[in-house]
């Protein structure tokens, strides 16, 4: 009964609340001014991501990102491979230890 009375209460608060902000000319203009901040800074960014896109600096910076992915692709593969092969090897060393281990017990 206590949550249902907190939620009338709530939603009472929330329409005042919403109603009188609506009603408010000094909220009304704050509003206004806000969305059209907003708005134009929305479209200064798309245009300068739009210049950015086009200039030598973003050509450049891509070629970089493309040849350094390379490299990173290269040489996680490399360090793959190895840590595999040295993985097998202390498998095998592993091994031989312990059947020398085995041998020096049945003795």
């Amino acid at each position: 009964m206590a949550n249902m009375f907190q939620r009338v209460a709530s939603w009472l608060a929330n329409e005042i609340v919403t109603k009188s902000l609506a009603r408010a000319p000094w909220f009304q203009r704050f509003a206004q001014t806000t969305h059209k901040h907003v708005t134009r800074m929305s479209e200064e960014g798309s245009k300068r991501a739009a210049e950015l896109e086009k200039s030598e600096f973003a050509a450049q910076l891509k070629t970089t990102m493309d040849t350094h992915s390379k490299r990173a692709s290269t040489f996680g593969n490399s360090f793959m491979r190895n840590l595999k092969e040295n993985y097998k090897k202390l498998e095998e060393e592993g091994r031989r230890l312990q059947e020398e281990d085995a041998k020096r017990r049945a003795k």
